[in-house]
């Protein structure tokens, strides 16, 4: 009697149950049998040669629940844990969070409260390297009308997921790297790792994507919120000499106009990210 999405359910938990108890074949044929596309998905990945000695990582990073709109709050405190040195969520809130969080607000953060951050564009092979030194990150969706963050916590490269902790839902999820990646490239995707001052050296050893143009959005970001619009300038001048077809340089172009309250420029960076980027929906909308 049950309807289809039941069934489904049930098969690829079964092949989720069969790969973890490493019947590779059962796995391979619940998950077939669930007609789901991540399943089916994961079904012709395990059945490739190619990935069959991919490494898989999770690391123990615990659940904090956000309340209303309070993911980023949320999602530092539980890596503040993991890395023994703790925040409350709602103190973190009370000093960061108006609405939701803003990128910069969480980098500042992170910076006053003893830690080396360094956002950068997250890719496959920066996200397992990170998590291979035990550096778990936080990770930013971009979609109309809402943003959210949630921590990337570990990987299966034989299976190509990411391991998500999400402030939202006590179990920890899992996503197709390459699907979840290119849906959110008009934003980056924006990772950010961090971790203690004193272990800074744990993030020099990853090469992380797009880390100087990041860095340069920061320093826009935070001379706006001063008022230092000339100081925004010439930050946007030398990035744009830096990388001039970057995503990155549009946003800063973006973000500049929207603090001039220029609605014609802010429209061109908008039309020039929409260029690059035609299926994303929020820059349709």
């Amino acid at each position: 009697l049950a309807e289809k999405p039941l069934p489904q359910w049930i098969a690829g938990n079964r092949g989720e149950i069969a790969y973890f108890l490493g019947e590779i074949d059962e796995s391979i044929r619940w998950s077939r049998l669930s007609d789901s596309k991540f399943w089916k998905t994961i079904a012709d990945r395990l059945e490739n040669p190619e990935f069959a000695q991919r490494n898989s990582v999770t690391l123990p990073v615990g659940f904090v629940r956000q309340h209303h709109a309070t993911c980023a709050p949320a999602t530092l405190s539980a890596l503040s844990r993991f890395w023994g040195m703790p925040a409350d969520h709602l103190q973190v809130a009370d000093e960061i969070c108006y609405n939701g969080t803003s990128s910069y607000s969480e980098r500042k953060w992170a910076r006053e409260h003893g830690w080396e951050a360094r956002e950068f564009s997250v890719t496959e092979e920066s996200a397992q390297a990170l998590i291979d030194r035990g550096i778990p990150f936080t990770f930013t969706t971009v979609d109309p009308g809402n943003s959210h963050l949630q921590a990337v916590i570990g990987y299966d490269g034989r299976r190509g997921t990411l391991v998500i902790r999400d402030p939202y839902w006590r179990s920890t999820g899992e996503a197709l790297a390459t699907q979840l990646l290119e849906r959110y490239r008009a934003t980056g995707p924006r990772g950010m790792a961090m971790a203690p001052a004193n272990q800074a050296h744990l993030l020099d050893a990853v090469e992380l994507p797009d880390v100087n143009l990041w860095n340069r959005l920061h320093a826009i970001d935070e001379a706006l919120i001063e008022h230092r619009r000339e100081d925004a300038r010439r930050e946007f001048a030398t990035m744009s000499a830096e990388a001039p077809d970057h995503r990155l340089v549009s946003e800063a172009r973006r973000r500049l106009a929207i603090y001039d309250g220029n609605a014609d420029e802010q429209l061109a960076a908008v039309e020039q990210l929409a260029r690059e980027f035609p299926e994303d929906q929020r820059l349709e909308l």
